[in-house]
């Protein structure tokens, strides 16, 4: 099993109130392909819904929960990916700072080790995923600093 912890923040120019707007809207998702709500309602605590990600090289579909909400604050969320198996957290905390609001992310990531793995397969991924983030994040940034 892989087990990682990744942690990515950015300083977006805007209110944290836009930048939850945002974050908390399932269609401004980046590398979104399709999300369909499956229980509640988004953003409140145990909404659940179906997401299908545009990762590059394939799509990955995973059901996601909201696991823990404060309003403009902080959203949690469990992924239960469902190909290949795994399961992550998503943290996003907003803290307001000079020049607009600080967007951090964080993964927390169980997977099973990829077939073929090497020793060297775990800092690949914790590679992969911080990479992952960090384009999440500044896209997050593009899309509200436009707006």
């Amino acid at each position: 099993m892989i087990d990682v912890f990744v942690l990515v923040a950015t300083t977006i120019g805007a209110p944290c109130q836009r930048v939850w707007t945002a974050v908390t809207d399932l269609r401004q998702r980046p590398s979104l392909i399709s999300a369909e709500m499956t229980g509640g309602t988004w953003p409140e605590e145990t909404a659940t819904a179906r997401v299908v990600m545009d990762k590059g090289t394939f799509r990955m579909t995973r059901n996601e929960r909201v696991v823990y909400l404060e309003r403009e604050r902080r959203l949690m969320i469990k992924v239960e990916v469902l190909e290949p198996a795994g399961l992550a957290y998503l943290d996003y905390q907003l803290v307001p700072a000079e020049g607009g609001c600080r967007l951090s992310l964080s993964s927390l990531v169980n997977m099973p080790d990829p077939p073929g793995s090497t020793p060297g397969a775990r800092a690949q991924y914790i590679d992969g995923t911080r990479k992952a983030l960090e384009e999440t994040l500044d896209e997050y940034r593009r899309r509200i600093e436009k707006a």
